[in-house]
């Protein structure tokens, strides 16, 4: 029962020896392993933290990791070093799955090219971990609300740091002496399954989280060390138990292919330990690419539904909670679920967005090496077709003139990764989603999660209620795409309905607010560059919009009041975009300074706010390119 079947692997080595671009990938595979041999790190001897306190509280960004300096961590925006244990905590998380990575790099090279030496730098990490993890007590720093591990505070980063673990054990148990495979197993793999069995019970039996994200995770590590072992019981405990692989499934995916909670990144997640967790099932005879929930969800049907969401660029628009910030792992997450989809496909669509997430980067993914059949460097542009994924809530609108594109958020609150931006008008390239940081920011929830984050209607300066769009029309011709939502529980007693079109690379956005009581209506664009009013003067202002609130973040530094009629251009890095707004009241034109994309925290985001105060207000937006 292994998790690599010996056939695919010898496939593995005739691709090197016959391709220049397979051979690139073990290349760069092996020049990792080669940098491991030279400068080799013993495991930490505590256990790690929490990776999402891994981030500057000024800047909000993600930490500089730097694996000699575990006691200094540096910010990379504003340049400062800060110290403590919950920062030293954060930084073993990233250590400890370094280490597990290396391990499956310098595996993978020896099943390439038989070198027995890098067998023997793999075994080296996991005999340390086999003598040091039983004295690991991550549960004990662990916050109340967290799943508790043992090598970290939180299981399911534990699972996700055991599946290359288990793939490395895979990968050379045959090089290691009775003696080693014996402390392996009995000191380390066995007990590493105790911890990960006791959290996925907790977690479904006690919190009743069957359909969690974590759940995905802790099934994928559970088969593969299944697989590892031999271990029959736990194969079937991981794919077919009440909590296991075909439950999860069915509870879990909804009927449009797409995760639950709705979130780009969280559905990639998902599909990730879906995909390692199939892939070592298939090296067993055993398909569940085939399995089929009861509306036909469906891995399959879950990598096209991502793939379906990718901009002209093959950016993934970033909705919701999500990896999104600058370093993260959501790329190289992207680059090993479709590794293998285009390798169990051969849809030309995951080429072309895999060469664009790897945005000119070496192809170096595990999943590339042991998976990849073919070169993607000339991987075509595939058409421009709208797409709505109606059960999750995302419209995607597009045409054949690639100028603008647009994604609009429509479906309902799905949970904690949820923002509170149902309607957002996200438009590609020049005004797009701002992201989120590290969870352990204020940021995540105070900024990125509300209203004023996003380009929607915000009601006398307060977010949403969590609440969803209903969909009124989706619409495709030819010529033009149509959404039509409502979200008349965005704001009691306010009715808000958007209609949006895209016709000839033209975006058109017509939003109705209406409410027996008189509002302070802000419509809001956040531009990804600089954005200028053409046929207004400003005046200065300073100050902040408010002293609470998501609003105290923005900063605004220019007005001016109008008939209810103005001009804006937005210079994108060489493109210019026209934009004309206009309304049936009279407008307050505000400019501010907004926090920064989080994975672009040093480029400035400006905010153009049009604000009315009435009870009955459209506003309408058109939006084009300079030809």
């Amino acid at each position: 029962m292994p998790i690599f079947n010996p056939n695919d692997l010898t496939l593995a080595r005739q691709r090197v020896k016959d391709h220049a671009w397979s051979a690139e990938i073990l290349a760069a595979i092996r020049a990792r392993a080669d940098a491991w041999r030279a400068q080799p790190a013993d495991a930490p001897t505590l256990a790690g933290g929490w990776v999402h306190d891994y981030a500057c509280p000024d800047h909000w960004g993600a930490l500089a990791f730097d694996p000699a300096t575990p006691h200094a961590h540096r910010c990379p925006v504003g340049g400062e070093t800060r110290a403590g244990e919950k920062l030293d905590a954060a930084w073993r998380v990233i250590e400890h799955r370094r280490l597990a990575n290396a391990a499956r790099d310098l595996a993978l090279v020896f099943a390439l090219t038989d070198d027995r030496a890098y067998a023997d730098a793999a075994g080296a990490i996991l005999t340390q971990y086999a003598q040091r993890y039983s004295n690991y007590t991550g549960a004990d720093a662990a916050p109340a609300w967290m799943l508790k591990g043992r090598a970290f505070q939180q299981a399911l980063t534990e699972a996700i740091w055991a599946v290359p673990i288990a793939q490395t054990f895979d990968l050379i148990r045959a090089t290691l002496t009775p003696e080693q495979e014996t402390l392996i197993v009995n000191a380390f793999l066995r007990p590493l399954i105790g911890t990960l069995a006791v959290a996925q019970d907790d977690l479904v039996q006690q919190q009743n989280r069957l359909t969690s994200n974590y759940n995905a995770w802790l099934l994928a590590a559970l088969g593969l060390l299944g697989y590892a072992l031999r271990d029959q019981m736990l194969i079937e405990r991981a794919i077919s138990s009440p909590a296991g692989f075909r439950a999860h499934l069915a509870a879990a995916i909804l009927p449009d292919g797409f995760e639950h909670e709705a979130t780009p990144y969280y559905h990639n997640f998902v599909a990730l330990a879906y995909t390692i967790l199939a892939e070592a099932a298939r090296a067993n005879d055993r398909d569940l690419y085939g399995e089929r929930g009861p509306d036909g969800q469906s891995i399959e049907a879950m990598w096209g539904a991502f793939a379906s969401l990718a901009f002209a660029d093959g950016s993934i628009p970033q909705i919701g909670d999500g990896a999104y910030w600058r370093g993260s792992t959501f790329a190289s997450e992207i680059c090993e679920v479709y590794e293998i989809a285009l390798a169990r496909t051969n849809i030309g669509e995951y080429a072309w967005l895999l060469k664009q997430t790897y945005r000119g980067a070496a192809r170096d993914t595990w999943s590339a090496l042991l998976c990849a059949e073919q070169d993607i460097a000339a991987a075509p542009t595939p058409a421009r077709k709208s797409f709505c994924l109606a059960s999750c809530g995302i419209a995607i609108l597009r045409d054949e003139t690639r100028a603008q594109e647009v994604c609009v958020p429509f479906g309902a609150y799905a949970g904690s990764h949820s923002h509170l931006d149902r309607a957002t008008l996200e438009i590609f390239p020049w005004s797009t989603d701002p992201g989120n940081t590290p969870y352990g920011t204020i940021a995540r929830l105070e900024w990125h999660q509300q209203t004023a984050a996003h380009n929607t209607i915000v009601v006398d300066g307060q977010s949403q209620t969590r609440c969803q769009a209903q969909l009124l029309n989706w619409e495709v011709t030819p010529d033009t795409t149509i959404v039509w939502l409502a979200a008349d529980d965005a704001y009691p007693g306010v009715r808000f309905t958007r209609l949006i079109t895209l016709a000839n690379g033209i975006v058109k956005d017509s939003t109705l607010i209406d409410s027996a009581e008189e509002h302070i209506y802000d419509w809001i664009i956040h531009a990804d560059g600089e954005c200028l009013v053409e046929d207004l003067t400003l005046e200065e202002i300073s100050g902040a919009l408010a002293t609470e609130g998501a609003y105290r973040f923005v900063a605004p530094y220019a007005h001016r009041q109008c008939a209810g009629k103005f001009q804006a251009r937005v210079k994108r890095a060489r493109a210019i975009f026209h934009c004309t707004v206009s309304a049936d009241a009279p407008l307050e034109i505000i400019l501010a300074h907004a926090p920064a994309r989080a994975d672009a925290p040093m480029q400035p985001r400006q905010m153009l706010i049009a604000r009315a105060r009435q009870r009955r207000v459209n506003f309408v937006m058109t939006s084009r390119a300079s030809e």
